[in-house]
């Protein structure tokens, strides 16, 4: 392991931040289990960092099953037969991988890597979370609807959107987020929403540190959070868009780290996960320091499958939570905690610096930060298992490329899935888009359809 470097100075004086080393990196093209950035040697502790989260009696197992099509897998161990190449499919519902069967990668005189199986298949998945155009016009339909409400309602008020759909960084049942500012009180608003025949059954939770509603959709079935008076999510989607652009790769890598941790639930901050926001300076931070990245030795979009590994390997087993902070300002930076840091329960949490605002920590809250960790080593661990073991069936022909066989040559499937009510959640919005179910609502006749949707 490399030998820890002193920080050095930053913009504002600090010595705490700590900068990747220079030094020559491995360009391997064929599949290698993926080393931890280079950037991370002089702040990382990999064995150490393996040996305290094994010793963690806070752990629960959270070891990846695929769902099947009667909710359990056969425990029954069979031995490789090379004239079925189904044996692994049967028992699965296929259905929960929509993105298989994927093209095949590679010439078609040549065998593929199991590098360029990755890449291929991460590729189909990131293709299959794109927002489709029913997705996206309906929900701009729900936001104008919304918008008609409050203008009715309170005149001078104003709808302003944030969150995931602002930035372009929302799953395809992702909730909306939306800010009205101006003097509203939240029980009137979700009165009028529902007279207005935008939802049914609102919930009004006044109580909770940012008072919101809750609200589905009557329509579609989209969930909405509505907050008041409030600038911090407009100012972080601003932020995010800032960050988008200035790295091609956070974007489909952030989905992919959503999509992991949704399926965990380790996706809210309410229940100790993290947040979207928090999601992004991660990767954010992980892209910057990578050091094929920040030199442009290659291109993250082209190479997703793969960072995908070394994300999870870094925050899995190399990063030492207790001890360092993430920062994304400048270019992107680890830096020593003045203190051990946890949440009002004792529980170790996420050091994340706000990149606009230094003193305001968005991980604080990340309470169950330990199984994150956890979940993270556990994915790595099973990803690169089902890498080697897919490399060597390759090797020895075991798989017919011809027949396309998905699971066969899935990677993804191990730790990924895309959940049945995500999928029901498509459907019903595609079915309404395509039928025009909105025809009849006051607020479409305001709206702005194109000619072929009117």
């Amino acid at each position: 392991m490399a030998k820890k470097k002193r920080g050095n100075k930053n913009n504002n004086g600090s010595q705490n931040d700590l900068r990747p080393p220079q030094g020559r990196v491995n360009k391997k093209t064929r599949f290698n289990t993926p080393s931890p950035p280079r950037s991370v040697a002089n702040a990382a502790k990999p064995n150490n960092s393996a040996q305290s989260i094994a010793a963690n009696d806070d752990f629960i197992s959270l070891d990846f099953d695929l769902p099947t099509v009667n909710g359990l897998q056969s425990g029954k161990k069979r031995k490789h037969n090379d004239q079925d190449d189904h044996d692994e499919e049967n028992g699965f519902d296929l259905t929960l991988f929509p993105w298989l069967p994927m093209k095949r990668p590679g010439p078609s005189s040549l065998l593929p890597t199991v590098k360029e199986v990755l890449e291929a298949e991460t590729a189909c998945l990131l293709q299959y979370l794109e927002p489709r155009r029913a997705e996206t016009r309906m929900r701009q339909y729900l936001i104008h609807k919304i918008t008609t409400v409050v203008d009715s309602s309170y005149p001078g008020a104003e709808v302003e959107v944030f969150g995931s759909f602002e930035t372009n960084l929302y799953l395809p049942n992702s909730d909306l987020d939306l800010v009205v500012q101006g003097n509203v009180k939240l029980r009137n608003l979700a009165k009028a929403l529902v007279e207005a025949g935008v939802c049914s059954n609102p919930q009004v939770i006044e109580k909770a540190m940012v008072p919101v509603i809750k609200l589905e959709d009557s329509l579609t079935g989209l969930k909405v959070d509505i907050t008041l008076d409030s600038d911090s999510g407009i100012d972080s989607a601003t932020c995010v868009k800032g960050l988008i652009r200035a790295q091609r790769g956070l974007r489909p890598l952030t989905l992919l780290v959503k999509l992991f941790l949704a399926l965990r639930r380790h996706n809210e901050v309410f229940t100790g996960g993290l947040g979207g926001y928090a999601i992004v300076c991660m990767v954010m931070n992980f892209l910057q320091m990578h050091p094929l990245i920040s030199t442009n030795e290659i291109d993250p979009v082209a190479n997703m499958g793969t960072l995908l590994l070394e994300f999870l390997q870094l925050y899995g087993i190399s990063f030492q939570m207790e001890e360092l902070g993430i920062r994304v300002t400048n270019k992107g930076a680890y830096f020593r905690k003045k203190r051990y840091t946890t949440s009002k329960n004792g529980k170790p949490v996420y050091t994340i610096e706000d990149p606009m605002d230094q003193d305001n920590d968005i991980g604080m809250k990340s309470y169950n930060a330990v199984s994150i960790i956890r979940a993270f080593r556990s994915a790595y661990m099973l990803l690169t298992k089902r890498a080697f073991e897919l490399e060597e069936q390759l090797g020895h022909n075991r798989i017919s490329l011809e027949r396309q066989n998905g699971l066969k040559l899935s990677i993804l499937s191990k730790v990924l899935y895309i959940p049945k009510d995500m999928m029901q959640l498509r459907d019903s919005i595609s079915d309404v888009y395509e039928r025009r179910l909105w025809e009849g609502e006051p607020a479409a006749r305001t709206f702005d359809w194109s000619p072929n949707e009117q």
